[in-house]
């Protein structure tokens, strides 16, 4: 009895996915392939650094960056944030509908193209913030956040990790 209990916890533990021996340092951007500079991403550093923004495609958003460490045990990943870092405004402005500016546009590459520009989906909002500056706030108290973890190839060229179903493409190896 004691030899199967034995072989049925060996089968199984084989049978779970071993993620930590994946190296998944880099960026990982949100919902494509095509490196954008508005979208949210996950930034995977060494010693098991994580850095995480949210999308910038409202121009009223605040750009607000979490930054802390992770693990990944079994098909779990686990953050714990210790820093916030958000961008503080001085002002908003106001375009007009046909002001060309580029902050309307978004820029985008993949490793096997060169850089090229589109129309940002938010080019009808026409408000934006003016200067600012970056302040980091160090989090007193710290949590333990867990979300359901995958990795795998996708159409047999994109690496994806799946976060809480959330696919993010790698897109840039780490610096």
């Amino acid at each position: 009895m004691r030899k199967i209990i034995v072989v049925c916890v060996l089968l199984c533990s084989m049978a779970l996915p071993i993620y930590s021996q994946i190296d998944i340092r880099g960026d990982w951007q949100f919902g494509s392939h095509l490196a954008s500079n508005c979208r949210s991403f996950y930034g995977i550093q060494d010693d098991s650094v994580f850095v995480y923004t949210s999308d910038k495609y409202d121009e009223l958003s605040i750009p607000v960056w979490i930054k802390g460490i992770y693990s990944i045990k079994g098909d779990s990943i686990f953050f714990t944030v210790k820093f916030v870092e958000i961008k503080t405004f001085r002002g908003v402005g106001r375009r007009k509908k046909d002001d060309e500016n580029t902050m309307f546009i978004e820029y985008y590459w993949d490793s096997d193209s060169t850089a090229a520009k589109r129309t940002r989906p938010s080019k009808s909002n026409l408000w934006y913030c003016i200067g600012g500056k970056i302040e980091t706030i160090e989090l007193k108290k710290t949590s333990i956040w867990s979300a359901s973890f995958k990795y795998y190839i996708e159409d047999n060229k994109y690496p994806v990790i799946e976060i809480d179903g959330d696919k993010y493409y790698y897109i840039f190896p780490p610096e």
